[in-house]
């Protein structure tokens, strides 16, 4: 099983409050913000985990620049038929 905490404790505690419940929709809070993921082994009686951590790098978004709008006309004369 793999569950996503905001913090280190909540993810050793199993806290439901810590837990990021939609890991594909979560948002990150800050720009390089640390979520903690909590890996357990289901098929184990002794309930083992591992917690790793992983920095979400939030990049800014570019600056968009308009093409250059560009004419072009042949007026036949360069031998051009197309």
């Amino acid at each position: 099983d793999i569950a996503y905490y905001n913090n280190e404790n909540g993810a050793i505690e199993e806290n439901p409050g810590n837990l990021i419940a939609t890991p594909t929709g979560y948002e990150s809070q800050s720009d390089n913000q640390i979520v903690y993921i909590r890996i357990t082994d289901p098929t184990s009686d002794l309930n083992c985990f591992t917690i790793e951590e992983i920095e979400l790098i939030v990049e800014p978004l570019p600056d968009i620049i308009a093409p250059e709008r560009l004419s072009v006309c042949d007026d036949e004369t360069g031998g051009s038929t197309t």
